[in-house]
């Protein structure tokens, strides 16, 4: 990264240069590199794991599915040519009974490609795989130990599972599973293992089975949205009339997001006095296309002089925001023209970077609730003054407890830690050293 200063030399000769120096943006040295990572340190976690059970065929078995996403940026890749890196790892999974005696296990050796140096440092997707045991209903414990094949070391854990029983008449709901997008295909599932939305374009899709269900009978299907403290934003169900004793849907959540945020998902399934439920939490970190729709004009006009407040000084902001609309068009453009790091070239880069920041962070930081648009929240304010933090840190998601992130920048030595003390989206700036 190369620090640059939004103000030129010259005006640094006046008498208040300190104001100045701390009114600086961080760009890229390869700016369409950034272009493409500007969602990168607000998707995944480094390594996830997630453990999925459905109904088998064989009633006295259980379908245990072992999912594991890791990123490249947790991997050592090692350069073949020019063109192409390679890393790779060995998962071993063992499954104990509560006694200690090894009931299964499996051996996984996975190997990925990058096409540049970039690329092997990305956490925009989460390299998967998936291993699937049949299981007696029961307590066991799950041993994980990933190797990296070229450092050798280690990730290990241990997680205890309780293996459901879905035989019997009782209706049974196995695991809720989002994914990337819908498929027929169950060979060709998708998972979105963080349970985290961040692309304004992508479809939440939630997939699920329930057991046990009667033939031809009417079978109610109730759906619950509530946010990350319990509260209910949206109810809604469908009836059913299933053709087979296990039934599996896959159904769209998009249009019933209002806003970013941390919810959970609820499922509840009810046929002739039965009654059962599940629920699992997600995370959408993109403003939903459905929640105001196309911004006016006025908001639209505020994103391009609004955000020049964090970067100017108050008379000059001033100036510009109680100027008529022809005025401050003519003003911006002075504006800028004077802090072209670049001039006589077609591409002021220091601009294009500002708006390029100010367009993400109204995707991803922006309040409904509020009707606050994202560069006018404290998450936006320090993402346009800093760029995109080189860590961001999601507290543990708990029932009736504010989620919290960290953002943490390497270069400039600098963390801010924000949380959503209200509960509907805007993370509040709490602390900063």
């Amino acid at each position: 990264m190369r620090v640059l200063l939004l103000f030129p030399g010259r005006i640094m000769k006046r008498k208040t240069p300190l104001l100045f120096l701390t009114l600086f943006c961080v760009i890229f040295a390869d700016l369409q590199a950034a272009g493409g990572r500007l969602d990168q340190a607000f998707s995944l976690p480094p390594f996830v794991l997630r453990i999925y059970q459905y109904p088998s065929d064989d009633t006295t078995k259980t379908v245990v599915e072992v999912n594991v996403g890791i990123v490249n940026d947790a991997l050592q890749f090692v350069k073949l040519d020019d063109n192409r890196f390679k890393a790779g790892y060995e998962l071993t999974l063992d499954f104990l009974d509560k006694d200690g005696n090894h009931i299964a296990g499996r051996v996984s050796n996975k190997e990925f490609y990058a096409k540049t140096y970039n690329e092997t440092n990305s956490r925009q997707k989460l390299n998967k795989d998936k291993i699937q045991f049949m299981l007696p209903p029961g307590e066991y414990s799950l041993h994980l130990d990933m190797m990296d094949l070229d450092t050798r070391k280690h990730l290990k854990r241990e997680e205890d599972i309780t293996v459901n029983d879905f035989s019997g008449p009782e209706i049974k709901l196995g695991s809720l599973v989002f994914l990337e997008y819908k498929s027929s295909d169950v060979d060709d599932l998708d998972y979105n293992l963080a349970k985290v939305y961040v692309h304004a374009d992508k479809t939440i899709f939630v997939r699920f089975s329930a057991a046990n269900v009667s033939v031809n009978d009417s079978l109610r299907i109730g759906y619950a949205l509530k946010d990350w403290n319990g509260k209910v934003l949206r109810t809604w169900d469908e009836w059913l009339k299933p053709e087979r004793r296990t039934l599996t849907l896959t159904r769209s959540l998009t249009e019933f997001i209002p806003e970013s945020g941390q919810y959970t998902f609820e499922v509840t399934c009810e046929q002739a006095g039965q009654k059962v439920s599940s629920s699992d939490y997600f995370s959408v970190k993109f403003r939903p296309k459905s929640a105001w729709g196309d911004e006016n004009d006025a908001m639209a006009s505020m994103s391009i002089y609004g955000p020049l407040k964090y970067i100017t000084r108050g008379r000059e902001f001033e100036k510009i925001a109680n100027a008529d609309s022809l005025t401050r068009i003519q003003l911006i453009e002075e504006f800028w023209k004077k802090r072209d790091p670049s001039p006589g070239t077609e591409v002021n880069e220091l601009k294009d970077e500002f708006y390029t920041r100010i367009a993400f962070a109204n995707r991803q930081f922006s309040v409904l609730a509020t009707k606050k648009v994202g560069w006018d929240t404290d998450r936006g304010k320090i993402y346009i003054k800093f760029g995109h933090p080189d860590l961001v840190r999601t507290q543990s998601r708990e029932i009736g407890e504010a989620p919290m992130e960290i953002w943490i920048y390497k270069d400039i030595d600098k963390r801010f830690v924000f949380r959503d003390k209200r509960g509907h989206g805007d993370y509040e700036l709490i602390y900063q050293e």
